[in-house]
């Protein structure tokens, strides 16, 4: 199944937020929702740097990767 989303098309403005954190829960105990646009910007690029290891919700809602340390998603609006 192909990817609903083109990861190297997502821009800034189309992420209604981001987060980055260490694996496991992403309620925000373990990271952070980024809350600037600076943060929003490196965890993208992050995502993007590393789209072949990037997962895509079948709905094309969020897309993240998960580095052997951190967690880093974007969700799209």
């Amino acid at each position: 199944m192909s990817n609903p989303v083109n990861i190297q098309s997502i821009t800034p403005e189309q992420v209604t937020r981001a987060y980055t954190g260490k694996p496991g829960c992403m309620c925000g105990c373990k990271g952070t929702y980024a809350a600037n646009p600076a943060q929003v910007v490196r965890i993208l690029r992050t995502i993007q740097a590393n789209e072949a290891k990037a997962e895509v919700a079948e709905n094309g809602e969020w897309v993240a990767y998960e580095s052997r340390t951190r967690n880093y998603v974007v969700y799209l609006g």
